[in-house]
């Protein structure tokens, strides 16, 4: 009875991702039981599937491939000593993933078609199997059009009654593959995948999925309000960085550039500066400070974006076009000076 309690706590342990745990249960219960877990497939996946999770959990400097190649073994025995076995569907559906780890695309398909008609238990591994070729077809074979296909099936055939995270990633990575080729649908997919999360209890996932929309939106050219709206939102509902923070200045380069399209100048001055606040060594930096000099401009500053001019010319990076264009700002300001 112990050992059947730890084998079920296993279980549980698995789907909170605790690889370790799971595969010290698992120890316990094979010395109580005195079994060679190589004669029981529910035990062997178990090791696996501990040994994939521990992989792919890791920190990137921690990553033990040979975690990776036991778990390929283990899947190997199972499919090759249980043809029989209740869960085979599972088992090709993770030996899929494995191999798409290693690169090796081809073998990954194979096994991941074969789980598409082979028994398992899980209710959800249809749904999952699609999503994989879905991303294989999206990232590996360069096919928006199939990869949609794969993505809209995964989300067909996904149980109602378990919980959506998983649908909203699957919603994002279909979004990426609808901008090559139908960006009105990227957008409604997007819109879709915030409405799935909640702000409260995924507020990673609902912060992800609003910076996805601005993209899309971003890409329109002719919606900046609507970037505005989904910039701020994103802003409320994501921690402030304390230091350095690529993305963070990136969202507040478009929220910035979206305040310039709706003469919103005092705004989008507060916006640059943070911009170039979460990253200083931002490689358009001269592009930023010009867009700050405009704004200056706009607002009536005029001594505030003369200096920022004087600062761009005196800068050598600046490109000749660049510098033509500065010279005409200061020319409106400053006629004398040219």
């Amino acid at each position: 009875m112990r050992a059947s309690l730890l084998l079920a706590r296993s279980r549980l342990k698995l789907l909170v991702q605790k690889p370790d745990d799971v595969l010290r249960d698992v120890d316990q219960a094979v010395e109580l039981l005195s079994i060679n877990p190589q004669d029981r497939p529910q035990i062997r996946e178990l090791i696996a599937d501990s040994l994939l999770m521990r992989y792919e959990t890791a920190l990137v400097g921690f990553m033990e491939k040979s975690d990776l190649l036991r778990a390929k073994e283990h899947y190997l025995e199972i499919m090759g000593s249980h043809p029989d076995y209740e869960n085979l569907g599972w088992i090709y559906y993770q030996i899929g993933r494995v191999s798409l780890i290693l690169t090796d695309v081809e073998q990954a398909e194979t096994y991941l078609r074969q789980a598409l008609f082979t028994a398992s238990h899980v209710p959800e591994l249809t749904a999952y199997v699609y999503e994989r070729l879905g991303f294989i077809a999206f990232y590996e074979r360069r096919d928006p059009i199939k990869a949609d296909m794969y993505l809209t099936k995964a989300l067909d055939t996904y149980p109602s009654e378990l919980p959506q995270q998983w649908s909203v990633q699957v919603l994002l990575l279909q979004t990426r593959a609808l901008r090559k080729i139908d960006l009105n649908r990227a957008l409604d997919t997007g819109a879709e995948a915030i409405e799935l999360t909640n702000s409260a209890t995924d507020k990673s996932l609902h912060t992800e999925a609003l910076l996805n929309q601005s993209e899309i939106l971003e890409e329109y050219q002719s919606r900046p309000r609507e970037v505005i709206d989904i910039l701020q939102r994103f802003l409320l509902h994501s921690k402030n960085p304390l230091g350095i923070d690529v993305t963070r200045s990136r969202v507040y380069e478009r929220l910035a550039n979206a305040y310039m399209q709706t003469h919103q100048y005092i705004e989008a001055l507060d916006a640059y500066h943070f911009a170039l606040q979460f990253n200083p060594d931002h490689p358009w930096e001269h592009a930023l400070k010009y867009q700050m000099a405009v704004a200056l401009f706009r607002t009536g500053d005029f001594e505030g974006s003369r200096s920022v001019i004087l600062e761009l010319l005196n800068n050598g990076e600046v490109t000749p076009q660049d510098r033509e264009s500065l010279l005409r700002l200061l020319k409106q300001i400053d006629p004398a000076s040219i």
